[in-house]
């Protein structure tokens, strides 16, 4: 019946077959006419991830409660609903689970023991660093301060001060004698390590509006810089391979060009308006002028044929929308028009050859992998068609791909891949950190390319054998889920991988660029220009060539701010970003356990790897409702499928408690010289500082410690 339902959801629906399939699965359909399509599949399982078409776009979902610090009824439903798991005995390889996350990681002697390692010196300068974090002026007038001590000729005392306080607390170290002792000392308390070359890079907004004279110049030599930040990635995977199941960090924006990172991501999200275009605004579509259907959630799998595709996807890209995609080659030469490519690129979409593609087709067969996606954006940049074939404005924009951008694409590419193959061959992962959201669709595809390649599972993708489930993933891709997109992102990636036979890997963060993207749409849409305004709101535009800076929401086709309006919103994307996951790996581990004998194998049951999830959060209530649905689930942290993990000198509490309760446990160990970890260290303080909880905790937890100390030294 399931099959029967998704094989097409533009098709007419016997009303007692949607009444026993919303039996079955707690549904609510919208009924257009005669159609009443059904949303199983469409938005990728069900409203437990997505609010449904018929209710707000803030509700809460059904099995998620909201999660606001300050509001604990919001919570009282779960924390009801899974005290069950308090009364049983515990399955074998589980961890006792506390009843809320209060008690997990209360204030009791038991969850400081962990200061009881620290070295004096080393409760002294947390004290000095979290005493600071709690100044809000301080943290944030430490960028001024900063650059005013070293206008002044005492940037030696201002950074002198920042290696021996901040830098020690959250930096791992300038050289591998450093990074080493770090690392060390985690695993001595089980915390295994995710190894972070402290590379930043970001858009310089003046130079997108125009290619300068000198931009092959300068863009070898950005090239020349990747290919030695290359070098030091495979050190970095080098030094993890030193101590078993660490991670290698890894950020894009080093592996190319800035420039050209943006300018390949610019086609995406426009991609993505038209696929939700032609399923609300074609006549044709069951959900056609349904004003429920937000762009931010709708469904995923309702099919489209080759004229909607045309018409909705396609042709608006403003890279191609001056195309001619009606006319045919009416000479004798062999020259294929924009016509004839768009049919063949959806003939390539159309994986099952039946005429229709939904979204997962669609992003999958528009990527920058696609040779015939290729050609068509370079029709633009060769200026191949001629004169009378060409439409009125189509004179090339700046930020429009050429062919030097996928060239460097490739690079790309070929960078990655030499990573991954060291990382496979030294037993590492690779973790590709989220950027900037104008970044982000270019890092998405590279990254799956690459996971395609090296999280492999078998060359027959329907092969039932057990490679299938227990392929342990390479590369993990992060979400962002104070993004609009993220929930919807994450399970079309996952889909994605189903199709074309890799093992998926997810890292999901709340995020790190909320405010600064914020602020760029606000300014774009207050500017309201139509290519290019004078926004550069990001902190490298003050720093930008002279010339007016990039629309750059305009231009990446930002119908609305990407990033969620409330904290509540982003509370319950992450979490039902955490229940998709576990409810995916749960599916599998069904399908494993029907493949082997008694589920066991050598007295053993076989644990599933494929999906794997990393909960990357300093959250309370997300880490203890992750434990919470890793019980329901009976996924064992011995599998190490779902992991944790939290920064540096942050979280310390909750970090040991975790690798207390056997869960794999991890911290991002951030490393590198101190002029290019400052940066990082900033965000730090500034973090801390807008959580002024976790800080104050962290004060009274090193203050008690300290107190302790000095009663046994008197003693």
């Amino acid at each position: 019946m399931q099959n029967i339902l998704r094989k097409n959801c533009f098709s007419k629906t016997p009303n007692t077959l949607t009444k026993n399939f919303s039996r079955l699965y707690p549904l609510r359909t919208v009924s257009v006419g005669n159609y009443q399509p059904s949303f199983k599949g469409c938005i990728e399982h069900s409203p437990r991830y997505f609010s449904t078409p018929s209710a707000p776009s803030n509700s809460v979902p059904e099995k998620v409660a909201s999660e606001p610090s300050t509001q604990p009824t919001n919570t009282k439903g779960f924390e009801e609903k899974y005290n069950f798991i308090n009364k049983q005995t515990p399955k074998k390889g589980f961890p006792q689970e506390q009843s809320s996350n209060e008690s997990l990681f209360a204030d009791s002697p038991e969850n400081q023991r962990y200061l009881e390692n620290m070295s004096l010196t080393e409760l002294i300068r947390s004290k000095f660093v979290y005493t600071c974090c709690t100044n809000q002026w301080l943290v944030s007038s430490s960028p001024k301060l900063i650059e005013f001590a070293k206008e002044f000729w005492f940037g030696w005392m201002s950074d002198a001060i920042v290696r021996k306080t901040f830098f020690k607390t959250f930096i791992a170290g300038e050289n591998p004698e450093e990074i080493h002792k770090t690392m060390q000392k985690l695993e001595n308390s089980n915390i295994h390590t995710i190894l972070d070359l402290s590379i930043e890079s970001d858009l310089d907004l003046g130079k997108l509006s125009q290619r300068s004279q000198n931009y092959l110049q300068e863009n070898k030599i950005q090239n020349i810089k990747a290919d030695k930040f290359l070098e030091e990635y495979l050190q970095s995977i080098d030094i993890a391979s030193k101590f078993k199941n660490s991670f290698a960090a890894i950020k894009v924006t080093s592996l190319l060009p800035t420039e050209s990172l943006f300018r390949l991501s610019t086609y995406y999200v426009h991609v993505v308006n038209g696929y939700y275009d032609a399923i609300t605004n074609d006549p044709k579509s069951p959900l056609f002028s349904n004003k429920s259907i937000s762009q931010s959630n709708f469904p995923t799998d309702l099919k489209i044929n080759f004229d909607q595709f045309l018409t909705y996807v396609l042709a608006p890209i403003p890279q191609l929308n001056h195309l001619d995609f009606e006319s045919k080659n009416e000479t004798t030469q062999k020259i294929q028009t924009p016509a004839d490519l768009a049919k063949q690129l959806f003939q390539s979409i159309d994986s099952d050859k039946d005429g229709l593609v939904d979204l997962v087709d669609i992003e999958i067969g528009m990527s920058l992998d696609n040779k015939k996606l290729r050609q068509l954006l370079v029709f633009t940049s060769e200026n191949t068609l001629p004169e009378s074939k060409k439409k009125a404005g189509s004179n090339e924009n700046p930020s429009w791909i050429q062919k030097g951008e996928l060239e460097d694409y490739d690079r790309l590419l070929e960078r990655m891949n030499s990573l991954a193959t060291r990382a496979k061959n030294l037993n590492v992962q690779l973790m590709i950190d989220a950027e900037h959201s104008y970044f982000q669709p270019t890092i998405d595809m590279a990254t799956l390319s690459t996971m395609s390649r090296f999280n492999m599972q078998t060359l027959d993708k329907n092969s039932n054998d057990f490679t299938t489930y227990q392929t342990k993933p390479i590369i993990y891709n992060t979400y962002q889920m104070y993004t609009k997109t993220g929930l919807r992102r994450l399970a079309v990636d996952y889909k994605k991988s189903q199709t074309l036979g890799f093992s998926f890997a997810a890292k999901l963060v709340r995020g790190a660029y909320m405010y600064q993207e914020r602020d760029l749409f606000l300014n774009s849409k207050n500017n309201k220009k139509k290519h290019y305004g004078n926004v550069g709101t990001s902190e490298s535009a003050a720093n930008s060539s002279q010339g007016p800076s990039v629309d750059i929401m305009h231009i990446m086709g930002y119908r609305e701010s990407p990033i969620n309006e409330t904290i509540e919103d982003t509370h319950n994307s992450y979490n039902n970003g955490i229940l998709y996951m576990m409810e995916m790996i749960a599916e599998n581990q069904k399908k494993l356990d029907k493949l082997t004998s008694n589920n066991l194998i050598n007295g053993k049951r076989l644990e599933v790897k494929n999906p794997a999830l990393f909960i990357g959060s300093h959250n309370h209530n997300s880490i203890a409702f992750g434990i919470r649905k890793m019980h329901e689930f009976a996924i064992s942290p011995e599998s190490k499928t779902v992991s944790f993990g939290q920064l540096l000198g942050m979280q310390d509490l909750v970090s040991h408690k975790l690798a207390d309760l056997g869960m794999n446990e991890y911290k991002y160990v951030p490393y590198g010289p101190l002029d290019e970890t400052l940066p990082y260290l900033i965000r730090r303080a500034q973090e801390n500082s807008s959580i002024l909880d976790t800080a104050n905790q962290e004060l009274v937890n090193i203050n008690k410690e300290l107190v302790k100390r000095l009663k046994k030294s008197f003693n």
